[in-house]
């Protein structure tokens, strides 16, 4: 049956009257049940994305008398707990993760954690206080030191790829030996281009992710990188390896880093490429040809 423009726009108004009739009737509803409709709005925009990042479900057997309640994953504590919300709706599960992960609820496990320790008279330092409270306060505090250790990573690497070339430059004499320095600048891209990518992907695929020092961790590592290479190749060599599979300045490892996140590119994991790579450099120092290049260089000096 052939419908006018004119009778579409009617329907479809009609049918968008009809819905926003029968959500005024069900907030009426719920309103003389005794439910805070105007929280329940709040709710519904503060975690409009919730089925992103909510982990739990229902557990009929939950509850205080197991007559079931919302079961979710706690972000500060790293397990699954009883919500004690017993509302099996859409609503009630916005409100089990509101109760289990809302930042008050955070800041007031944070603080618990904090005067535990005290009371248990363990020595922390004001720095370990401080970040205990800001991992609480902020879900994602495994995630953000897992993307820092990868952005100073990269910073560090960046390194290489001037001052490489400025070596390379500054030496035209080694610049002709392509068979020793060409596997070794290929090795450092290598393990650079996986950190570039990673921490791309990282903030892609985790765009809800607040990473505010990003730039000033990148610049941090980048100095350091600098220094280094132009200390002795061979201990900006050896840093590379360390940085990438033993231990950051902010922690963790970069290939630990990216593991958090899980990323990979064609079916593997960046950090088991990011790991490999760096020990594809490593295995250089075992080649005389590469050796004995990079002993030259550093008699040269590298300026």
């Amino acid at each position: 049956m052939k419908i006018t423009k004119r009778q579409l726009k009617r329907l479809i108004e009609t049918a968008a009257g009809r819905k926003a009739a029968r959500a005024s009737m069900n907030k009426n509803i719920r309103s003389s049940q005794g439910h805070d409709v105007d929280f329940e709005d709040w709710l519904q925009d503060t975690y409009s994305d919730i089925d992103d990042y909510f982990d739990g479900g229902y557990d009929e057997d939950a509850g205080s008398y197991g007559q079931g309640a919302w079961v979710v994953y706690d972000e500060v504590e790293g397990r699954f707990v009883d919500s004690g919300v017993k509302e099996k709706s859409p609503i009630g599960k916005l409100k089990a993760y509101h109760a289990v992960n809302s930042r008050e609820a955070m800041n007031f496990k944070g603080q618990q954690i904090a005067a535990g320790m005290m009371e248990n008279k363990t020595k922390i330092t004001r720095r370990q206080l401080r970040k205990i409270i800001k991992e609480a306060l902020d879900g994602n505090a495994d995630q953000q030191e897992a993307a820092y250790a990868v952005a100073y990573t990269n910073g560090y690497l960046s390194a290489s790829d001037a001052d490489f070339g400025e070596a390379l430059r500054k030496n035209p004499q080694l610049a002709e030996e392509g068979d020793a320095w060409v596997p070794l600048d290929a090795a450092l891209g290598n393990i650079h281009s996986v950190m570039v990518t990673g921490m791309s992907s990282i903030k892609r695929e985790n765009p809800r992710i607040q990473l505010p020092e990003e730039g000033s961790i990148f610049q941090e590592g980048q100095a350091a990188g600098q220094a280094d290479f132009r200390e002795s190749i061979y201990k900006y060599i050896e840093q590379v390896e360390a940085l990438v599979n033993r231990q950051t300045p902010m922690g963790m490892s970069a290939a630990e880093g990216l593991g958090v996140f899980g990323i990979e590119g064609g079916g593997v994991l960046y950090k088991d490429t990011a790991a490999e790579d760096a020990r594809a450099l490593i295995a250089l120092m075992d080649d005389d040809n590469v050796l004995g290049w990079l002993d030259r260089l550093e008699s040269e000096g590298i300026k």
